[in-house]
């Protein structure tokens, strides 16, 4: 019961702090402070944002690693800071476990880390911030591997875990993909 309450404070501490980095990120991309005070407001007002802070599942966590990805990217870019770049890396890499969805930005955040860093080497940096999730997922694919014959990245049941694919919602994507 404790434990369930720590992880809602987290939740809510994380909820915070990424809030206030968004409405940031946005005055610093920007450059104009009547945008970041909107966009701070806006996403502390955002019903739809905070809907899931209170409740245990992936949702509140996934908005916040994907606003610190996002925030940790554009200041690394913008301090040539190879440390940053590894994190945003690793945030981004935690949002992909959450929700494997996230996979597709994987390959425009490599592109954001070449395109902004430029320069000689402009391309580690792309790998630098796929590093964390390529290095994770091998993991997790071989341990996988090891457990149940089978390549299963992101998750050990495939690509769709089983309980998805049996209900509605599996019929259904199977059917909108035919």
């Amino acid at each position: 019961h404790q434990s369930r309450h720590a992880f809602v404070v987290l939740q809510w501490l994380l909820s915070g702090i990424t809030a206030y980095l968004l409405g940031l990120l946005a005055w610093r991309m920007t450059h104009r402070h009547a945008i970041g005070l909107a966009v701070y407001a806006f996403y502390l007002l955002s019903a739809y944002s905070a809907w899931y802070d209170p409740v245990i599942s992936s949702d509140s966590l996934s908005s916040s690693a994907l606003i610190l990805h996002a925030w940790l990217l554009h200041i690394a870019v913008e301090g040539r800071s190879r440390p940053l770049l590894m994190a945003a890396g690793f945030f981004l890499a935690w949002l992909i476990f959450l929700r494997p969805i996230a996979l597709l930005l994987l390959l425009p955040s490599a592109y954001a880390a070449w395109r902004y860093w430029g320069g000689a080497g402009a391309w580690r940096m792309a790998l630098l911030v796929m590093l964390p999730f390529l290095l994770l997922d091998s993991v997790w694919a071989a341990r996988n591997w090891h457990v149940h014959r089978q390549f299963r990245p992101l998750t050990n049941q495939g690509y769709q875990p089983d309980y998805f694919m049996k209900e509605i919602r599996g019929h259904a994507m199977v059917f909108l993909q035919g």
